[in-house]
């Protein structure tokens, strides 16, 4: 296995977005070179809001998971990730961080083994796998596959739509797992390609796409 600096290559491409750019490249240029235009609609802050809500309720499924904290301080997340691994034995990590190339990621569940594999969770308040989905994972594939970490399970945790809840705090079952890893590895190819899309894009200006 290899480390991973802690040291924040900058400027550098989050998973976001590479996939807000893959979805529109007009997108990615203006949350990048004119952040203060952004506005974000009421449905689209609920929508963040409630990925938010199901993704802590994900981590109550790994009762002995530990949270990686500094959200917006991207070079501590990357040291206390870091140290965490360097621990020993069996272990689940909550929004990990990783960058390799240019690119970082955090990824929603990381689990070790005893024997040392690694399962990669990705959760979406979604009802069904999408494209973007498998994406989204294929992006943090590569990343951690370029630190020597590539896992051999890969799944999306999508919401279960006929589950009912029972109280007590008891979420077994509000999630279906869905076997991704052999998608994502077919994907690989198209992540570096995308990576240098991107990197164009932002290195040019802005990109003469109609809204729509």
């Amino acid at each position: 296995m290899v480390y991973h600096s802690t040291r924040v290559t900058a400027p550098y491409l989050s998973k976001t977005k590479l996939i807000s750019g893959w979805q529109c490249t007009r997108r990615l240029w203006l949350e990048v070179n004119a952040p203060d235009e952004q506005a974000i609609s009421a449905a689209t802050g609920q929508i963040f809001a409630t990925g938010h809500e199901v993704g802590e309720v994900a981590r109550t499924l790994w009762p002995g998971g530990l949270l990686i904290g500094y959200d917006h301080e991207p070079g501590a997340a990357l040291q206390e990730t870091q140290e965490l691994l360097a621990r020993p034995g069996p272990l689940t990590l909550f929004e990990a961080t990783f960058q390799a190339d240019g690119v970082l990621i955090r990824t929603d569940i990381l689990e070790r083994s005893t024997e040392n594999e690694l399962r990669l969770v990705e959760v979406k308040a979604s009802t069904k796998a999408k494209l973007y989905h498998r994406l989204d994972c294929a992006i943090q594939y590569r990343v951690l596959e370029q630190l020597d970490m590539a896992p051999g399970r890969v799944e999306l945790a999508y919401v279960n739509n006929e589950f009912v809840y029972g109280g007590a705090g008891d979420y077994r079952g509000l999630f279906a797992f869905e076997d991704l890893t052999g998608h994502v590895r077919t994907l690989l190819p198209q992540v570096p390609r995308l990576i240098e899309k991107m990197r164009a894009t932002l290195a040019g200006d802005e990109p003469p796409i109609a809204p729509g």
